[in-house]
C-alpha cells in the first residue's frame, strides 16, 4: 500500500508530497517483530517473548505493534490476564516472504564470501 504524505516547511506551507509505503511504516522494528512471531511455528507470543526474540527494546515494541495492528498483520488475545500477540493469515504470509528473502540473502552472501576466498587464494598462488 502506497500513500502520500504532505510535508510542511518552517513557515507551515506545503513543501512537497512524499511517497511512503508499508515497509517504510513498519521500519526495521516491525520487520523484526514479524519474523520473531513467525518463528517457533507461528504460535502466539507474550509481549516479553517478542521483545526477547526480536532483540528490541520494550519501549520500541509498542510502536511496531501499533503499525502491525493497523495493517491487520497481528491480533491481540487476552489469556490468563496477559496480552498475547498472534499473526493473522496476512501476517503469516508477509512473515514467510521475509523469512524467504532472508534465506536468499544469506545464501548470496555465503556464495560471495566463497568467491572472495577463491580470488584471494588465486592471488597468493601467483
Amino acid at each position: 500500500m502506497i500513500y502520500t504524505e504532505r510535508t510542511y516547511d518552517k513557515s507551515n506551507r506545503p513543501n512537497r508530497t512524499k511517497r511512503r509505503n508499508m515497509i517504510e511504516d513498519l521500519c526495521t522494528l516491525g520487520l523484526k517483530v514479524l519474523v520473531a512471531l513467525a518463528r517457533d511455528g507461528g504460535r502466539e507470543k507474550y509481549i516479553r517473548e517478542i521483545i526477547r526474540d526480536a532483540g528490541i527494546s520494550s519501549s520500541a515494541i509498542y510502536r511496531a505493534l501499533a503499525v502491525l495492528l493497523d495493517y491487520d498483520l497481528i491480533v491481540f488475545e487476552e489469556k490468563y490476564g496477559r496480552k498475547f500477540v498472534r499473526l493473522t493469515r496476512e501476517g503469516r504470509e508477509v512473515a514467510e516472504i521475509l523469512l524467504r528473502a532472508d534465506k536468499i540473502l544469506r545464501e548470496v552472501k555465503q556464495r560471495r564470501l566463497k568467491e572472495v576466498e577463491k580470488e584471494e587464494k588465486r592471488g597468493k598462488d601467483f
